[in-house]
């Protein structure tokens, strides 16, 4: 491989391995790390600010973050509570908004579908294109 690949494969190890410890500085023990709850945290803060995720360009690449307030998961846990029902997670009333307590809620997954944000949609051809 050219040294120009090698180096962005670097670079790009680096920085996952600096997210990593960021976010693991904001995991402390609390036992809930196999809970619903903890989940949908975790996935929230992986979505808004580690590039390497696999939907990082619809929330953190949006400009989508979390309130300072649920960096730490007490926090989150403190302010959404338990989820209600087993068939609900984690949701954003407003698509555009960001993660926080004014603009989350536990919501099944008929809730969640009627929350999306407007795709566009594409347009499909019943004759092949010709060259």
């Amino acid at each position: 491989m050219p040294l120009r690949i090698l180096t962005f494969i670097n670079m790009r190890v680096e920085l996952r391995q600096e997210i990593m410890r960021q976010i693991g500085k904001l995991h402390l023990t609390h036992g809930d790390s196999k809970t619903v709850e903890y989940h949908a945290w975790n996935m929230m803060i992986q979505r808004c600010y580690n590039p390497c995720h696999s939907a990082f360009a619809d929330y953190g690449g949006r400009g989508i973050y979390v309130c300072d307030r649920w960096h730490e998961y007490k926090n989150f846990l403190t302010d959404m509570g338990r989820r209600p029902v087993a068939k609900t997670s984690l949701d954003r009333i407003d698509n555009d908004g960001w993660y926080k307590l004014s603009n989350c809620r536990w919501a099944t997954w008929k809730e969640q579908n009627n929350n999306q944000r407007k795709r566009k949609a594409l347009k499909v051809s019943k004759t092949p294109d010709r060259l």
